[in-house]
């Protein structure tokens, strides 16, 4: 099964996609994660995708399409994935349906003050850039690859209000779009994690949208 998910910066997008990826054995992909792995390099793409991402600015279109469209090409995508931070618009949306069919569109809702909140206190690897709640995470290093943990540098808070007033301004029409070819699935990510996703389960299983 194909998965999009969409929400806010700091909705929890992250959680519930791995969540998903665990039960349905396919790979969770973070556009965010992807796209600052290809800004590594040391070409004008990767300078480009570094400077953009450090200053909280959307990247062009049609690189994002090509860089995604290689990674969902891979093997491990064979039987389905869970595609996070992406389509951010209706445009992207419709160029996703030119080489990919989504199945469900998992749109997560939070408050503006639980994503202040989560910005607070998340912290991220340096080198896989998994993110964890420094209130309740107290190791410096990562659980998986054990590299330090860091702020990311944009998890600042005129950044995030920046980046949710674009992600508001562009939201309504591909929460339009998904809801009129039937595929939306709606769920609140506030409270505890393990019932909003048993409630997201019996909503995609009992095809309750």
């Amino acid at each position: 099964m194909n998965f999009v998910l969409i929400g806010a910066p700091l909705s929890g997008k992250g959680t519930i996609g791995d969540l998903l990826s665990k039960k349905y054995q396919i790979p969770h992909i973070s556009m965010g994660d992807l796209l600052r792995n290809c800004a590594t390099g040391d070409n004008k793409y990767s300078r480009y995708l570094s400077e953009h991402i450090a200053s909280g600015k959307l990247i062009n279109d049609d690189l994002v399409k090509v860089i995604l469209e290689d990674r969902l090409s891979k093997k491990d995508c064979k039987n389905g994935y869970v595609l996070d931070g992406y389509p951010r618009n209706v445009e992207q949306a419709e160029k996703l349906d030119t080489f990919t069919n989504i199945d469900k569109a998992i749109y997560v809702t939070v408050s503006k003050i639980t994503m202040i909140d989560r910005l607070r206190s998340r912290i991220v690897c340096s080198n896989c850039y998994t993110s964890y709640n420094m209130n309740t995470y107290k190791n410096k290093v990562c659980e998986k690859c054990s590299a330090p943990l860091i702020k990311r540098e944009d998890d600042k808070e005129d950044i995030l209000i920046e980046r949710v007033k674009i992600y508001n301004a562009n939201s309504y029409p591909i929460i339009s779009k998904y809801s009129r070819d039937k595929k939306l699935v709606t769920i609140s990510n506030e409270g505890d994690i393990n019932l909003v996703f048993n409630e997201l389960i019996g909503k995609i299983e009992n095809d309750n949208t």
